[in-house]
Formats: C-alpha cells, structure tokens, sequence
C-alpha cells in the first residue's frame, strides 16, 4: 500500500497536512508595491494583491513619494497622491505536473515529492493570505482540476489528487498532452491570479511557452523547475536506466555523449529563463537535493525571511 513507501518517494495527505505549521511559520512580508524581478530569481508573489485605483488627494506626509500624480500637481501647482485598494479576492492557482518523469531522483526526494509539498505549501501560504485557490494536476492518464467553490474543499481536493497522482509505482506512457492540460488550465485562470507552476518542464515547446506567454498578460507567473543534478550532467561512466518496461545502457565516458545530453538541459533551462524576460514572470530553480522548502518561502518574499 503507499503507507509503505518512504516519504523521499512518496509524500500522502498526511506528510502534506503537516506543511501547515510550515506555512503558519512563515510571516508574509505585506508591501503595498508588488516586487518581480525579470531575471528570476527572486519573486514575491504574496506581498501585496493586485491594487486597484481609488482616488487622488493632497499630499501627507508619510505618502509614497512614488504614487504622486505628477500631471494633476502640475494642474493645481499641489503634489497629489494616487490612493489605491487591494482587490478582495485574488486567485491563487497551481498547475502541478505529476507525470511519470516527475517520479525520479538520483538524491533526496523524488522530483514529484517536492512539486506536491511545495504545492501544499504553497495553498496554505495561499490561503493564509485570504486567497482564493485554484489548481490543476496533471498525472499520466487524469487531469485533476479546481477553481471554484471554498478555499477548504478546493485544499482537500487539491490534497487527495496530489496523493493519488504521486504513487510511484509504474502506470504507463502519459496519455494526456502537456500543452492540452495547459490549455485547460489557462481557461480556469482569472484575470490578475497569481500562477505558480511546478515540473520539470521536459515537455516543454514552442506552444507551451506561447500559452505561458499569453498567460501573463493577464496574470503574474512563477516558473518552479524541478531537477534532478543527474539531468545537468550525467554521471563519466555506463548506466542502465529503465522506465519500468525497458532497460536502456548509457555510455557516460564517451565525450559525444555528455555534451549532447548536457545541452538538453542547458537548453530546456535557457529557454525558462528566456521567458523571464517578460517582467511578469519569475522563475525558482529547485534541486532534489537541497533544502526546497525554506527556499520557496524566501522566493516568495522576495529574498526576506
């Protein structure tokens, strides 16, 4: 049953229940200017909701000198300052692959493991903010989706598919296209969410950085590409590898080799960080081996614990 497998390659709806106390640890820093940086690394996706403009006023101290109406104090010859609102409720959605390749580490925790407790993570910082959550779960052969309804039953949804679609034992080939699942989830995302998607992007092309593209001219996104350091570069010696069915000998000695298959990745990661270019979307890149958890929070403070 999946209670006996170990949490590195398994995470249940326990394991995921106790990220909670995590996510209450976490103070969220509330500023009143969202901060994205195009490079990348660091983005801060709860710090402020979308701001909605309310009204001008004369100037007090204290104002952000930032928000002065320049062309309505050069009317009236009196600084003015631009008030806003938060909106009230802003979407959080998750898409979370689960494939099969997801389901592999060389060290620490499957690749799969860190995408469903950083997805849980995630919701609870989420709906500490007073966000409303949305989700999508892409496994082999389901498509999980949730965007409506409250915040708890959408969390226990969310919870169980991760634990469903995270079983590491062997199913099949994925049947379900990566660019159809995204296609399903750009027409479930508000205007104005915040998105956070979790893979490890091995399926990504040219349409999925088009949707990726479109989607943040009406959303803030945050790219988390999960690896294996085994993808970067592959071991100076022969391996057999299976996907289950086949076994497969790689000759890591020969030079050809390596620098063929390293190009793979530094080319599936120029093109994710290519994407950050555009100035609402960010990009985390989060290894098996490290310490992930703590370094999804600060991303999502911008750098500040």
């Amino acid at each position: 049953m999946a209670k006996e497998w170990p949490s590195s390659v398994f995470a249940n709806k326990k394991d995921l229940i106790d990220l909670k106390k995590k996510a209450n640890a976490f103070k969220l820093k509330k500023n009143k200017i969202p901060v994205l940086s195009g490079t990348g690394e660091h983005l801060s996706p709860f710090k402020t909701k979308g701001l909605d403009f309310q009204e001008v006023r004369i100037y007090q101290p204290g104002d952000d000198i930032r928000l002065i109406d320049w062309r309505i104090t050069a009317k009236h010859n009196k600084p003015y300052t631009k008030l806003f609102t938060d909106e009230k409720e802003r979407q959080v959605f998750l898409f979370i692959d689960m494939q099969q390749s997801m389901k592999f580490a060389t060290q620490g925790e499957f690749k799969s493991v860190i995408a469903a407790k950083t997805g849980a993570l995630l919701s609870f910082l989420g709906i500490n903010h007073h966000d409303n959550l949305g989700f999508t779960v892409l496994s082999d052969d389901k498509l999980e989706c949730a965007f409506s309804g409250s915040n708890s039953e959408t969390l226990t949804s969310l919870l169980e598919a991760l634990e469903e679609s995270g079983n590491p034992i062997y199913t099949k080939e994925s049947t379900i296209p990566f660019n159809q699942a995204f296609l399903k989830m750009e027409k479930l995302i508000k205007k104005g969410a915040l998105v956070f998607i979790l893979s490890d992007f091995l399926h990504i092309d040219d349409e999925t950085k088009k949707i990726i593209t479109r989607l943040s001219k009406k959303t803030t996104l945050a790219l988390l590409h999960i690896y294996d350091k085994i993808e970067k570069e592959f071991p100076h010696q022969l391996l057999s590898v299976t996907n289950g069915e086949k076994i497969l000998f790689l000759n890591g000695k020969q030079k050809s080799f390596q620098k063929k298959y390293q190009s793979l990745f530094k080319k599936r990661t120029e093109e994710l960080i290519e994407l950050t270019k555009n100035p609402n979307i960010g990009y985390l890149p989060l290894s098996t081996e490290e310490e992930y958890l703590l370094k999804v929070a600060s991303f999502c403070q911008g750098g500040l614990l």
